[in-house]
């Protein structure tokens, strides 16, 4: 037996984990459908993953290469307002190149004639107001702003921006600009190369004026992207415009640096693997997108006022042989985008944190396999938790899932920080959330069932027990089963009814009800007790006799006491204890064993109080013959303030057409019905 029970925990144990690897494997699979799906809520959350591992790890300190001469307010309040005449943008590159700058990168455009050019202003007085001005410089050059910023800009190393324009519409007023395109040499990897173009496309360009672009032999865009939530985590390094490559202002830059306008550029059947300067490898996305490996938030980089540096303030080691980019920053003029690690961070900073990149070369690379690395470690983590947590308890199981996102995320942070590797631990470590939460409710609801199972099983047993011991003493009883059955169902009717009654609704719940009907069958076990001579004589009992037959009430309470001490605090016991004490207590005091009066009896006993007469009253037994329905009705309504319960008499009358039904479909066999003599004498119920 023992072997077999053994045998039967087995394959139930197997069952259950079949289950939790069933539900696992399907979970798993779902959120690799997820991970290809890419939904835009979890793309945020992957976003700002990637941020907080930024942060967490902390940024890589700049190079001392890198200064920014900003026009700040303190700038435009010494000089005037923006934007400045274009001879104090000439005078402040010319102090900029004096004072050894290896590059300038100006992060402006210069696209409209200066209208404060003296040959500008001369014509528009004459024009507008009639009045003709003669001025005659020695130089005819100081006549024309534009002219001077042209002079200055051929005699350093200057690089300017461009800004490109995207949509169908956006062609007007690029046709005469002069733009500078990088050379570049492409090489496919096993001689694969993408369908179309990866890179960005544009469809216009705003420039400066092409007699001042005419001026450097490097141009870069000042363009950035945005990811979905808008905040500023990669840039491409090219774009394409009219079947011509162009790098951004940073790469331009550091190509100035270099000496050099060529790059080769690392392509595959997915797009862009990477851009290639000399010794410099350059990790790109398939768009040619640089991830900024940051510096710190604004105001990491070393920042000189421009008036500083126009006054002469500033001294030659802060800026000889370094490179200098040249923004605004006064108010209305600062172009602020949120990054993983400020939420306003200057669009010349942003160049600042690119170029140093460039010049550092300690890239975040994201490969073009970190997908397929995501993908494969949510099946991973997905399968390999699935077969542990169909085997592991909830603390095991919580631990497990636990330690895996640790390692998750602990390698993730080691290969950004050590290797510059950059995969996203989301996918792996929701899975694993995903699997530990999913697969122990999973777990949760099988146990409930097994456990709601097992508890209508102990119920049945126990409904099952109840029954035999009944029917143990209904075997010394004249009685048969099916006054059990009867008393049961009359006893729910009335609570049914009664519980919709005012005062009976907190007590009389569905639970109540059910107790209350499981323990009906209990309420004559204490005749067992009895004496088969007192328990089974056809006549009329003596006062001794009556006596001794009335103790069946308290024999009743003591065994099920004993039974309450055995198998614990079981509400059903104390309700059997109850009915089996108090079912033969009268409402005015009168009965027996204890003389309650009204409310001081249990409910269960009052309820059982009318059952027990009415189907005693309508039953045919050795000492009397049964009564009509009618006639018990009327007996009960009689005994309504004296003996019964008045409530439960009248919750009696209200359902008593279903009392009639029960006793009929139930009837003992062979009943027989009585004369108007058996009546009279059956009025004298025993207990």
């Amino acid at each position: 037996m023992g072997q077999r029970l053994t045998k039967l925990g087995r394959l139930v144990s197997g069952k259950g984990g079949l289950f939790i690897i069933s539900a696992g494997l399907l979970l798993t699979l779902m959120m690799a459908a997820v991970y290809i799906w890419q939904p835009t809520f979890l793309v945020f959350l992957d976003h700002k993953a990637y941020d907080t591992m930024l942060r967490a790890l902390g940024p890589t300190p700049p190079s001392d290469r890198i200064v920014i001469v900003d026009v700040d307010e303190a700038s435009v309040a010494r000089k005037g307002q923006w934007p400045w005449p274009r001879y104090r943008v000439a005078r402040l590159l010319d102090k900029l190149r004096e004072l050894g700058a290896a590059v300038v990168a100006i992060d402006f455009l210069l696209s409209e004639p200066d209208r404060t050019s003296l040959a500008t202003i001369q014509e528009e007085m004459s024009r507008e107001l009639g009045v003709p001005i003669q001025v005659s410089p020695a130089d005819p050059q100081w006549l024309d702003n534009d002219r001077i910023l042209s002079a200055a800009l051929r005699q350093g190393p200057f690089v300017l921006g461009m800004k490109f324009l995207f949509g169908q519409n956006r062609r007007s007023g690029s046709q005469d600009c002069l733009l500078r395109p990088v050379a570049v040499v492409r090489r496919h990897t096993q001689g694969q190369a993408p369908s179309s173009p990866p890179w960005f496309q544009a469809s216009g360009v705003a420039c400066n004026l092409p007699s001042i672009s005419s001026a450097v032999r490097r141009m870069g865009f000042v363009d950035v992207g945005l990811d979905s939530d808008g905040v500023l985590r990669r840039v491409p390094l090219l774009m394409q415009y009219q079947d011509q490559l162009y790098p951004s202002l940073a790469l331009a830059a550091y190509l100035q640096t270099r000496g050099l306008n060529q790059l080769v550029i690392h392509l595959s059947a997915l797009g862009t693997q990477a851009l290639q300067i000399k010794e410099n490898l350059v990790p790109v996305d398939a768009q040619a997108q640089l991830l900024i490996n940051y510096r710190g938030p604004a105001g990491t980089f070393s920042f000189l006022p421009a008036a500083d540096v126009l006054d002469g303030n500033v001294a030659g080691e802060l800026v000889a042989g370094k490179v200098v980019l040249v923004g605004t920053s006064a108010a209305g003029l600062k172009d602020l985008r949120a990054t993983p690690l400020h939420s306003g961070t200057s669009g010349v900073e942003i160049h600042a944190n690119v170029l140093d990149n460039l010049i550092q070369g300690d890239y975040i690379t994201k490969p073009a396999y970190a997908p397929g690395l995501a993908l494969a470690l949510v099946l991973a983590c997905g399968l390999v938790s699935t077969l542990l947590l169909a085997r592991l308890r909830a603390l095991g199981s919580l631990l497990t899932s636990a330690g895996g996102a640790a390692l998750v995320l602990g390698a993730c942070a080691w290969s950004l920080r050590d290797a510059g590797l950059y995969w996203s631990p989301l996918w792996p470590t929701l899975t694993l959330a995903v699997n530990f939460s999913m697969l122990s409710l999973a777990r949760f609801w099988r146990e409930e069932l097994l456990v709601k199972k097992r508890t209508e099983e102990l119920a049945i047993t126990q409904q099952a027990t109840i029954i035999s011991l009944a029917s143990l003493a209904e075997t010394r009883d004249n009685e048969t089963g099916a006054h059990i059955k009867r008393t049961q169902l009359y006893v729910k009717a009335l609570a049914r009814h009664l519980k919709n009654r005012p005062g009976y609704g907190q007590d009389l719940d569905e639970t109540y009800i059910e107790q209350l009907v499981n323990c009906a069958p209990l309420h004559d076990i204490g005749k067992v007790g009895v004496r088969d001579f007192v328990l089974l004589k056809p006549g009329r009992l003596t006062p001794g006799e009556f006596e001794e037959m009335k103790k069946h009430t308290t024999y009743g309470l003591e065994a099920l006491k004993r039974a309450e001490r055995d198998l614990g605090d079981k509400s059903f016991l104390r309700m059997a204890c109850e009915m089996a004490h108090s079912h033969h207590e009268r409402w005015d005091g009168q009965g027996y064993p204890q003389g309650l009066r009204g409310d001081s009896i249990p409910l269960a006993g009052r309820l059982m109080a009318v059952a027990d007469v009415y189907d005693a009253l309508v039953s045919p037994r050795v000492y009397k013959p049964a009564l009509s329905h009618e006639q018990a009705v009327e007996i009960i309504r009689e005994g309504q303030g004296t003996q019964f319960d008045p409530e439960v008499v009248a919750a009696f009358l209200a359902v008593q057409q279903e009392f009639c039904v029960i006793a009929t479909e139930l009837a003992d066999p062979h009943q027989e019905c009585e004369t108007p003599a058996e009546e009279a004498a059956s009025r004298q119920t025993r207990p």
